[in-house]
């Protein structure tokens, strides 16, 4: 279904080749001895563990996806040596560009963080870029990122008397959710996907302290601008009783 998946939304029907458009695509299918997780792009699932009740604060992440993203060395490895042996006489040329992105320290402090965007060049208009991505794999896009590469899948065994608690979200979640969060906001069984996703929005609007790699560079009371806000949506599911 993953390869099915791939190529309906690599060419659409009556509006053609999906270039500089695609999205991300997590599914995690819940069976009663293990979970199945096929992942393409940085809409980052947890699979939390509760061995001692619903107390968030003995829970733990028992597996994450890893994202398909600028940290991701071995996917952006493979990328680049797909289209170095496609290319300069290939369809693409290929190029990698170093950029910045910004995470949540904690709930009030944003640091940034290493980030890179990918993009094709078409050889016939070189250098007007042909299509452009910051992570390492996508669907859409005409295929560019997910042909030489496609799903990852894994299948992580659990208990079936265990108790679970599973989140997927976008990164525009995760981008303002802290480590210090994971076992109070996100692990809490009182927050469901509409309050998390209603943090999350209100994190996006809120002052913050920002500290740069640079320490000189630290300001307090800074809003980040609502162009560069980013979608938030959350999947969440639980197996304790309501």
């Amino acid at each position: 279904w993953t390869t099915k998946l791939q190529r309906e939304c690599e060419e659409i029907q009556g509006i053609g080749k999906t270039y500089n458009a695609g999205t991300t695509f997590t599914c995690i299918k819940i069976h009663k001895e293990f979970f199945d997780v096929a992942w393409i792009g940085d809409s980052t699932a947890k699979i939390i563990s509760y061995p001692s009740g619903e107390d968030p604060e003995k829970s733990y992440i028992m597996w994450k996806t890893k994202d398909h993203d600028a940290r991701n060395t071995e996917d952006i490895a493979r990328l680049e040596d797909y289209y170095k042996r496609t290319g300069p006489n290939g369809k693409y040329q290929f190029r990698n560009k170093f950029a910045w992105d910004i995470y949540a320290k904690n709930p009030t402090t944003i640091g940034n963080i290493k980030s890179r965007q990918f993009s094709l060049l078409h050889h016939t208009t070189y250098p007007r870029i042909r299509d452009g991505l910051n992570m390492t794999r996508s669907l859409g896009h005409a295929g560019a990122y997910s042909i030489p590469m496609g799903f990852e899948r894994d299948v992580i065994p659990r208990d079936p008397n265990g108790k679970y608690k599973i989140i997927a979200g976008t990164d525009g979640f995760w981008q303002v959710m802290s480590e210090q969060d994971e076992k109070t906001v996100n692990a809490s069984l009182q927050n469901g996907a509409p309050e998390l996703c209603s943090i999350a929005r209100q994190r996006w609007n809120q002052a913050w302290t920002h500290e740069p790699p640079n320490p000189k560079q630290r300001q307090e009371n800074v809003k980040l601008p609502k162009w560069n806000h980013d979608d938030v949506g959350v999947a969440v599911w639980h197996n304790f009783q309501n």
